[in-house]
């Protein structure tokens, strides 16, 4: 059983994230700023891929990417950044 918000299972190696510290939360951008195929992953240096490879899926793969710490979506601002990626909403961008 996994520790809600300690622990993840990688979705490229089915792996436990054993931490926030060792996560990475990757998605794909398009010109639209519409966000697709978010993922959880280890952090490179944590993947059991290391050293030969990693368990990113976008970074360093693909243009439109982006990607931030898993422990900065458990921390005290990442219901903000999670409600962000959802929709900014005509407040925040009102060209959106």
């Amino acid at each position: 059983m996994l520790k809600p918000l300690q622990e993840w299972i990688c979705d490229t190696c089915g792996e436990i994230i054993r931490s926030p510290h060792d996560g990475y939360v990757e998605w794909l951008s398009n010109n639209d700023k519409q966000q697709r195929g978010f993922r959880i992953v280890h952090h490179a240096r944590c993947s059991p891929k290391y050293p030969s490879g990693d368990c990113y899926k976008y970074i360093n793969k693909h243009p439109n990417h982006d990607s931030l710490a898993l422990e900065d979506f458990v921390s005290i601002n990442g219901l903000i950044l999670l409600l962000d990626s959802l929709d900014k909403g005509s407040y925040h961008d009102p060209d959106f």
